[in-house]
């Protein structure tokens, strides 16, 4: 399965992390399909794979993650709804992909989404695992100042994981990265899943 998810950066200018996987690999749609009885659960409704993003953490391509939170949700087309606002089209340049329009939506949008991230190597506290400040997705979308807030009072907690282990978080919850120690890679498979319908003419790009 390792060798499927490599395939995902051929061709990749950012082989670190490569968006809108869901539609071009089998083998991720596979995982979507078994774990979104999982989401479902988590969300207490029927939900829909609502973005696919590889991540592979390396000794070459290393990077910080300052805390924050996810905002956008990513869709087909742009259209002017009301509550959406922050229009931005990623570029991947990959074979895969040549642009994927993202989007924050309304808080209610947000606050049904969970993201399970399933790791395809260990990931400890030295390469890079998450770090989070527990419940604090529950005071919805926060300021740069509650932030900084938060960080100053809180206490972080690590998501270490082993292999084929999945972490599941809410997207508002507060989560950030620090630079991995180790030669070793930290590849993670991040899905999103959601339990809210986008109003028309939106639709979900996975």
């Amino acid at each position: 399965m390792a060798a499927d998810f490599d395939r995902l950066v051929e061709g990749s200018s950012t082989p670190y992390a490569v968006r809108g996987v869901l539609q071009q690999s089998p083998c991720v749609r596979a995982v979507a399909g078994d774990l979104l009885a999982v989401a479902s659960s988590l969300l207490g409704a029927e939900c829909v794979v609502s973005k696919a993003t590889y991540f592979d953490k390396t000794h070459e391509n290393n990077w910080l993650v300052p805390w924050h939170q996810d905002l956008t949700i990513t869709v087909q087309q742009q259209h002017s709804v009301p509550g959406f606002e922050h229009w931005r089209q990623k570029h991947d340049a990959s074979m895969w992909q040549r642009g994927i329009w993202h989007v924050q939506p309304p808080e209610s949008i947000l606050s049904r989404i969970v993201a399970l991230r399933l790791h395809i190597d260990r990931c400890s506290g030295d390469n890079g695992a998450l770090r989070v400040l527990p419940g604090t997705h529950r005071f919805g979308v926060l300021s740069a100042d509650a932030i900084a807030q938060h960080e100053a009072d809180g206490e972080a907690e690590t998501l270490a994981a082993e292999r084929g282990e999945i972490v599941a978080m809410a997207p508002l919850l507060l989560h950030a990265s620090s630079k991995s120690q180790q030669p070793a890679r930290r590849r993670v498979l991040h899905l999103e899943f959601c339990a809210a319908e986008l109003p028309a003419p939106l639709a979900w790009h996975g």
